[in-house]
């Protein structure tokens, strides 16, 4: 049997976009294709933070205030949680996923 993902919403605070699914498989989206057509604006690099599987966080890379509050906060959450990801941010470019400097 196959479970379905809900569609994700999208908030955006403070040049972050956080992608909501349902509370639990947040970070499950890096393996869908949904970085290929998510809806949001980015000028420069897609940076992403998973600091935990519930949690998926999105900045432009030319946002810098931006990406300086998701480098921190995923590195404390990542610390924090109970189902740590990753504390360190990715980059998605030209449809490859890797570690961002």
């Amino acid at each position: 049997m196959t479970k379905m993902l809900p569609k994700p919403i999208i908030t955006e605070e403070a040049g972050i976009y956080i992608i909501f699914v349902d509370g639990m498989y947040e970070s499950s989206m890096l393996i869908t294709g949904f970085l290929d057509t998510v809806e949001i604006s980015i000028v420069g690099e897609m940076i992403i933070g998973v600091p935990s599987r519930d949690m998926l966080l999105i900045v432009d890379s030319n946002d810098k205030d931006a990406l300086n509050i998701l480098a921190g906060f995923t590195q404390d959450y990542y610390e924090l949680t109970s189902y740590p990801i990753s504390g360190r941010l990715m980059q998605y470019v030209d449809n490859n996923l890797s570690w961002y400097r």
